[in-house]
């Protein structure tokens, strides 16, 4: 029901394209089934590649809603948790590079897709190449993700999605072009 609504599909609809998808994936099918009878049992946890775990006892709910979202935690926390670490990692590594090299540069934020620095103009250059670096020469430390070679892009920008304007990031009411809303937390001000 809930692609559906998302998609603006009937959940008849829904259920085709979910098919088509995993019989193209068979064996994302299979890892999903596993993942979430793997969650049924003690200790009921959901787990990352690097070993974070996230409970999952309300899979056992009598509660149909309930244990559909405990069931799509279960699936989804491997795969954005995971990621959100394997970004993580490799931000980790590129700042502990940057102290090597003397780069004046500052990790300010990972999500599960992305990676923010501030660095000094004269600097950016140097970041850039660590980027690449780190990300085509270096390996995560944890199966099965050693076996991945990852991609990734680069935006280099004066400002976070525009100039910060810390009152407008903590209106509820206001978004950026994108869409999006943005937290003030990831709004940094310097003093002068």
């Amino acid at each position: 029901p809930r692609l559906a609504r998302l998609l603006g599909l009937s959940e008849e609809e829904a259920d085709e394209k979910i098919e088509v998808f995993f019989d193209r994936f068979p064996d994302l099918k299979k890892w999903t089934i596993e993942v979430v009878e793997q969650a049924s049992e003690y200790p009921y946890y959901s787990y990352t590649a690097f070993g974070t775990r996230r409970s999952t006892k309300n899979i056992l709910s009598i509660d149909r809603e309930i244990r559909s979202h405990t069931e799509r935690i279960a699936k989804n926390h491997p795969i954005q948790g995971g990621a959100g670490e394997l970004v993580f990692w490799y931000g980790s590594n590129q700042i502990d590079l940057c102290l090597e090299h003397d780069i004046d540069a500052t990790f300010v934020n990972n999500t599960y897709d992305s990676v923010t620095f501030e660095v000094l103009d004269e600097h950016i250059d140097k970041l850039l190449q660590i980027i690449e670096y780190t990300i085509l020469q270096t390996k995560p430390p944890v199966s099965p993700l050693d076996k991945v070679q990852y991609g990734y892009d680069l935006d280099v920008s004066k400002y976070w999605y525009g100039k910060p304007d810390p009152y407008l990031a903590i209106d509820p009411k206001f978004n950026d072009e994108k869409g999006r809303n943005l937290r003030w937390d990831l709004i940094l001000t310097k003093e002068e």
